[in-house]
């Protein structure tokens, strides 16, 4: 038999078991198979095997998503996921001490009956077909709480019927809440309720309407049986091996960033040395001109040829902060005062513009353990890059909010996200892949993009956070920052710069 991955609940874990049907069109899943053929074949997975549906409609639940209203939904939001959550904790799909085969196909059974005669109900009655759709799902999903007592520790009652009784099965935290919802108001009229009612016997079947019971429960017991042993092996191996793909992949990624980051260390150390000392000698003859030189014109000279001296001078220094950052000095930082006294420094060049700023979330402190001169650096760097975008005025629009452990993740203490949003011409699609490379120049869409958002990219990852980008053009631009409130994350990112 085959079994789901893990379901994770609170510290419980369950899995289901699968019908061959399901594992073909999962491995569609893994190999992302164009979708269109994939949503086809899970599709019809998913209306055939109760196992998967109860999984999909478990699984979107505890990553938040939107309640699966019917079998269509569920297997387009499994497609659009790629193969994220198949993963199988080891080569072995046998579940030692759990369900039996024929218990699992006795409730598979129960599902279709349920799902089919309910669905026919349905129509019998005149419903849309985007309403008897919803009652097939439902019938399929009605004995939920079964399903997911076939895997748990000390399973006690696996029988249909007790998903009829008043009180269900306790200690199952993973069904939907909509799910327990919808199955507790189910009205005794209802093409569910009362599919359930005349398959016990409890209610009498319409005259007019042809139910083939048999034909139905013939087709369940082989949806779940055919070719499960060729399929046993296959499925379990494939994810790992895909897992470990991936996982080379983002190794080769980092190790790439890593190199690519080391050259240019080594790049402007060597420029440190071969260019600088020239550079000091320029700037030094240029200073000691200006101080004895009277002619205005030649002294706004002079000061340029310093000025663009002193400019090559930054430009190492930006590029040995992105190949090598120092190490963050921790400290109790207020993001809230931080932003307020980088706007309050950028308030002249902002008014030189005509730029209007209006900040949100920085009444109250939102303190995280950081550097705060390195954070000041990169909020500088991005709030710059949003004015020069606007050279014939605009606005900006910084927000502050914090997030709490359970939206992110259970990062301890939670996060602090900072958006920086302007009214500028935007970034085309080409420049935002690019846009927090060293030295790339965006500045056919408006922005110069030179050093700064890479100073700012290389501080907020070297912080454990991250940053993103939304943008069209014509439409502005909006940058996401998210930054751990806790250092535990910043200092395992140290560990592993230090590792490598």
């Amino acid at each position: 038999m085959l079994w789901s991955p893990a379901l994770w609940s609170g510290g419980d874990c369950r899995r289901l078991p699968l019908a061959s049907v399901s594992g073909f069109a999962l491995i569609d899943v893994l190999l992302q198979r164009p979708a269109k053929q994939a949503v086809g074949r899970l599709l019809r997975a998913v209306q055939s095997d109760p196992g998967l549906a109860l999984w999909v409609a478990c699984r979107a639940s505890l990553d938040a998503a939107e309640p699966l209203g019917a079998a269509d939904e569920a297997a387009r939001w499994l497609v659009e996921r790629g193969g994220e959550g198949l993963i199988w904790p080891d080569e072995t799909p046998q579940r030692p001490g759990a369900a039996t085969a024929e218990q699992t196909i006795r409730l598979a059974v129960s599902a279709r009956e349920t799902a089919v005669l309910a669905r026919e109900l349905a129509v019998h009655r005149g419903a849309a077909p985007s309403a008897a759709e919803q009652a097939y799902w439902l019938g399929l999903l009605y004995d939920a709480d079964p399903w997911l007592a076939l895997d748990a520790p000390a399973a006690t009652e696996t029988a249909p019927e007790a998903a009829d009784r008043q009180e269900r099965p306790s200690g199952l935290n993973f069904l939907p809440a909509w799910l327990s919802e919808s199955l507790a108001g189910l009205s005794p009229d209802d093409p569910v309720k009362l599919a359930r009612e005349i398959l016990s016997g409890r209610a009498e079947m319409p005259g007019e309407l042809h139910f083939d019971r048999q034909a139905v429960a013939a087709q369940a017991r082989e949806t779940l049986t055919s070719n499960a042993d060729e399929l046993l092996p296959l499925l379990p191996l494939l994810s790992h091996k895909l897992t470990r793909l991936r996982e080379l992949e983002t190794q080769f990624q980092e190790r790439l960033e890593a190199d690519r980051l080391e050259a240019m260390a080594e790049l402007a150390a060597g420029a440190g040395h071969e260019i600088n000392n020239p550079i000091a000698v320029i700037a030094g003859r240029a200073q000691l001109f200006l101080r004895e030189e009277r002619d205005p014109e030649r002294r706004r000279e002079l000061a340029v040829m310093n000025g663009q001296a002193m400019r090559v001078y930054e430009m190492i220094s930006d590029m040995m902060l992105f190949a090598r950052p120092p190490q963050p000095k921790l400290a109790d930082c207020d993001l809230a005062a931080l932003t307020t006294r980088v706007l309050a420094e950028l308030a002249p060049a902002l008014a030189e513009r005509r730029i209007a700023t209006e900040s949100e979330g920085t009444g109250e402190p939102l303190v995280i353990q950081a550097d705060p001169d390195q954070l000041g650096v990169a909020l500088k760097a991005l709030l710059e890059n949003a004015l020069e975008s606007m050279p014939q005025g605009g606005r900006i629009d910084v927000r502050l909010r914090r997030i709490s452990p359970a939206a992110c993740n259970g990062d301890s203490g939670g996060q602090i996200e900072l958006v920086v949003r302007d009214n500028g011409p935007g970034i085309s699609p080409e420049i935002r892949l690019r846009m927090f490379d060293p030295f790339y120049s965006g500045r056919s869409a408006g922005r110069g993009l030179g050093m700064g958002l890479s100073k700012c990219w290389r501080i907020i990852t070297n912080h454990g956070g991250r940053i993103e980008v939304e943008s069209e053009l014509g439409r502005g631009a909006t940058f996401i920052i998210c930054l751990p409130v806790a250092a535990d994350r910043l200092k395992s990112a140290a560990g592993n710069r230090a590792d490598g």
